[in-house]
């Protein structure tokens, strides 16, 4: 296995918080009410994406357009600087953070 030939190279402190075949929920390292039923835990969620992907598409849609729009106001070049022209959720043009 992988993990036998990089073990002696981990330091003792990260080995600690190694833990293999053991259930998480048994030694209290997640609480059950966050883990789904199928890993043994008490969520019971179901994914239905007519409920999810419709918001998903529109947020990734409207981003996409966001950038485009900055990378041709910021001369629409291929080799671009991103960081220049790329929109970050909660930054404004600017700089500076939205409250």
């Amino acid at each position: 296995m992988l993990i036998n030939l990089m073990w002696p190279f981990i330091d003792p402190y990260t080995r600690s918080k190694l833990h293999f075949e053991v259930p998480v929920q048994d030694d209290g390292r997640v609480d059950p009410a966050y883990l789904p039923k199928f890993a043994g835990g008490d969520l019971d969620f179901t994914y239905d994406a007519s409920t999810y992907l419709p918001s998903l598409m529109e947020t990734c849609l409207d981003r996409r357009r966001r950038n485009k729009q900055r990378w041709l106001a910021a001369g629409g070049k291929i080799g671009s600087v991103e960081r220049e022209w790329r929109w970050y959720p909660g930054i404004e043009s600017d700089g500076e953070e939205k409250e």
